[in-house]
């Protein structure tokens, strides 16, 4: 009988020994499963951070590049638009139009906003040239600009010059396809006597600057 006690004793105290180093076991592999998930879960959004980032480093990327072709369309600060003066008598030499004149007007100041409206009768404005139009015109808007106290310049240039008529028609649309935004106005074309097909013209050629002053 004192036998089987001792038995009993050692057999129970196995017992605990065994349940105590299973639930032991158990609680290390709920730790385990936790952390894993934890850490799954910090990777997961770690990947999805860095997807984000790529996303936004390309639409930093797509904003830099689109201010870049709007400050080729809108000068910054540029006081008198020589530039375009310049690619306007490359074109003349290269369509033989002759007796090229050049008489800046001046410019005029407006204050400009981010909203659309302002870029949509800029946009008008380019687009409204006797038949000719200038691609890529609609929709402009400047994020290099946003919110700054930027105002919009208007320079007006008289243009006055002697052309062919087949040639004159390629000069007017390759002017429209500058990088400047550009709109003709006010154009008149008379013939020349006695060589009719001989014409001489005289026309406004309207661009846009920003201005800080």
């Amino acid at each position: 009988m004192k036998n089987f006690k001792i038995a009993g004793s050692i057999i129970g105290l196995l017992f605990v020994l065994f349940f105590s180093l299973f639930i032991f076991e158990l609680n290390k592999y709920f730790r385990f499963k936790k952390e894993k998930i934890e850490k799954t879960e910090k990777v997961q959004a770690a990947r999805a951070a860095e997807k984000e980032w790529e996303k936004l480093q390309t639409k930093i990327i797509e904003m830099d590049l689109k201010a870049s072709q709007i400050k080729k369309r809108i000068p910054y600060d540029e006081k008198k638009p020589l530039e375009l003066i310049k690619q306007i008598s490359l074109l003349g030499a290269r369509f033989k139009i002759k007796n090229l004149e050049f008489i800046y007007k001046g410019g005029k100041k407006g204050q400009a906003s981010s909203s659309s409206s302002t870029t949509s009768d800029l946009s008008s404005a380019n687009n409204a040239n006797s038949g000719f139009s200038s691609p890529g015109t609609e929709n402009i808007s400047s994020p290099a600009f946003s919110g700054a106290a930027a105002e919009i310049k208007m320079h007006v240039i008289e243009v006055n010059f002697e052309s062919e008529f087949m040639p004159l028609t390629s000069f007017l649309k390759e002017i429209l396809t500058l990088d400047r935004l550009i709109s003709i106005e006010k154009i008149k074309i008379q013939r020349q006597e006695p060589i009719r097909s001989h014409q001489k013209v005289n026309m406004d050629i309207i661009t846009y600057t920003f201005s800080s002053q």
